[in-house]
């Protein structure tokens, strides 16, 4: 009789046990290929307005390959000793995101996931935790306090990526599984950061003569990128010159005598040779 009933009690157990390790696996991780170049995105592959308001979508593939690599960094250095981060992977949902992991402590896998909302923070991109889970089991948030990744339930992206500090984000969402982002450029951190400081004087200059009206800014994003393109050792697409050429040609003949004098001034031969 007393047999029977550990062997009943050891099979209850056995029962939870299993129960709660599946409960709490991780999820499947995705491989998330090479870092997205985001930079190259904004002011090279696409028509940057830097006196305007722009917009970007960002891919579920592309959204991983931007930031999965720094939120996993940032996570396993807070991590308390003896769990080991495997791996991680962002979900974009119709109105928030999933971030999945993977880890380990000893033999046991688990995987925590976290449920975030998109916002913005004195322009910048951050994400509000609303909900955390150990695999299907929900947590309360005060988990959260345990990892200095977050302050008050928000991530904060890294300032090392770069894009972050170019951009001031006026809006942000989730659509369609993408999340789009209004944005205005910062064109001072643009011009301090792709142009050599031999030519930040001439391009600040042109700026201050080209922001008169929608032709001659026109004008002026296609100088920039090309000095960004230039900076970042991409060729000059045959349709992208002729572009500067034709926004060139609709100026003014009063700016363009003002930019005469500046070319004069700085003898800037990348202009003299686009135009």
């Amino acid at each position: 009789m007393r047999a029977g009933r550990k062997l009943i009690v050891i099979l209850i157990l056995f029962i939870i046990i299993f129960l709660f390790l599946y409960l709490i696996k991780p999820s499947h991780i995705i491989t998330v290929g090479k870092e997205y170049n985001l930079v190259k995105k904004i002011l090279i592959e696409s028509d940057p307005d830097l006196f305007g308001e722009n917009n970007l979508t960002i891919t579920e593939k592309e959204l991983n390959r931007l930031i999965a690599k720094d939120v996993s960094v940032k996570l396993q250095n807070k991590l308390p000793k003896g769990i080991i981060l495997n791996g991680l992977y962002i979900e974009l949902a119709e109105n928030n995101i999933v971030v999945k992991t993977s880890m380990k402590t000893l033999s046991i896998h688990f995987g925590i996931n976290l449920e975030l909302q998109p916002i913005k923070v004195n322009g910048k991109l951050a994400f509000k935790v609303n909900e955390i889970h150990l695999g299907r089991l929900n947590l309360p948030l005060i988990v959260l306090k345990m990892s200095k990744t977050f302050q008050n339930n928000t991530y904060f992206i890294n300032d090392n990526i770069k894009a972050i500090n170019l951009i001031n984000i006026s809006e942000l969402y989730c659509f369609e599984n993408k999340l789009n982002i209004n944005y205005t450029f910062n064109r001072d951190a643009i011009i301090n950061t792709y142009i050599d400081p031999e030519h930040r004087e001439a391009i600040q200059s042109f700026m201050k003569v080209l922001n008169k009206n929608q032709d001659s800014r026109f004008f002026f994003n296609d100088l920039l990128k090309a000095f960004i393109t230039i900076s970042m050792k991409e060729d000059l697409s045959k349709n992208f010159t002729r572009k500067i050429k034709k926004d060139f040609n609709s100026l003014d003949f009063n700016t363009k005598k003002d930019l005469f004098f500046l070319l004069l001034k700085y003898n800037l031969q990348v202009i003299k040779n686009l135009l």
